[in-house]
């Protein structure tokens, strides 16, 4: 009990719930609100881990195929500071990155109208409001209080 509490819980635990758990309660919570908060079906729920083609690595945490035929792509993390403009950039590079490296999913989602949901244990920062208003793209921004 003193290992886990002193040296693994900080590390460990955090990780497996950010990495392994956290992504499908996302899943989950989608699927239960999709109706009352006017969300798109989903065909296919996934997420992509790979490297784009200069072989850097590249992980985007929710993937999914609409019943209308668009690509819903996002990031969902735990995160203990408020997401600020670099997420969404750096989400938007990514998905760049893999639309060169020949990912035709990936072009698809960056086309207008292609949602974008992004989940942030700790909120979101102005910075991230502003360049969401420049997008072409439907935004759905959720804290942990909107997945329950």
């Amino acid at each position: 009990a003193t290992v886990w509490r002193e040296r693994l819980a900080e590390q460990v635990f955090p990780t497996y719930v950010g990495k392994e758990v956290f992504e499908d309660v996302v899943r989950q919570a989608y699927l239960r609100h999709r109706m009352a908060r006017g969300l798109p079906a989903v065909e296919e729920w996934s997420r992509w881990e790979g490297v784009d083609r200069d072989r850097r690595p590249v992980e985007i945490d929710v993937v999914a195929r609409l019943l209308d035929g668009r690509i819903l792509t996002g990031s969902a993390k735990l995160r203990q500071r408020a997401a600020d403009a670099t997420v969404l950039r750096e989400h938007l590079g990514a998905l760049q990155r893999l639309a060169a490296s020949g990912r035709g999913w990936a072009r698809e989602a960056l086309r207008p109208g292609s949602p974008l949901l992004f989940v942030s244990g700790a909120g979101f920062k102005e910075s991230f409001s502003e360049v969401a208003g420049e997008l072409d793209h439907p935004l759905i921004t959720w804290t942990v209080d909107d997945l329950f």
